[in-house]
C-alpha cells in the first residue's frame, strides 16, 4: 500500500491526478507504442506477395526480375526463391522449386538454396 503526504503533510492523501499537457503527450505515447508494437508483431511474418494470387508467369517473372525474393505460398507458408545460384551464399547449391499459384498447381518459379553438408541436403 503506497502512502501519499498531501500538501498538509497528512497521509493516505489521495494520491496528486496527473492531468494537463504531460498527461496527454504520454498518453500519446502510449498509444504509439502498443501501435509500433502491433506493427512489429505483424514483421514477424514475412508479407512478401502471395503466389496463390499471380499467375505463374508473373510469379516466375517477379523471382527472375528481382534476383531473390520470399514468396508468401499460402497463409503463413513462406520461403525464399532465387534466380540462380548466385543469389545464394557461398557453400548452398541451389534446388529446383515449385509453387502454387493462381493457374498453376505446381508451378515453377526458380530455385532454393540448400546446404548440401547438412545431412538428405536439407534445409537450414
Amino acid at each position: 500500500m503506497a502512502i501519499f503526504l498531501s500538501s498538509a503533510g497528512k497521509a493516505n492523501a489521495r494520491p496528486p491526478r496527473i492531468t494537463g499537457p504531460v498527461f496527454t503527450a504520454s498518453l500519446a505515447l502510449a498509444g504509439l507504442l502498443i501501435a509500433s508494437g502491433a506493427a512489429l508483431a505483424q514483421g514477424a511474418y514475412p508479407s512478401g506477395p502471395a503466389s496463390v494470387n499471380m499467375s505463374c508467369v508473373q510469379a516466375n517473372a517477379l523471382v527472375t526480375k528481382a534476383g531473390g525474393t520470399v514468396l508468401n505460398t499460402g497463409g503463413l507458408t513462406y520461403d525464399r526463391y532465387v534466380r540462380d545460384r548466385s543469389f545464394c551464399t557461398y557453400f548452398d547449391v541451389t534446388k529446383p522449386a515449385f509453387v502454387p499459384t493462381r493457374d498453376v498447381k505446381q508451378c515453377f518459379v526458380g530455385y532454393t538454396c540448400i546446404d548440401p553438408s547438412i545431412e538428405n541436403g536439407g534445409r537450414r
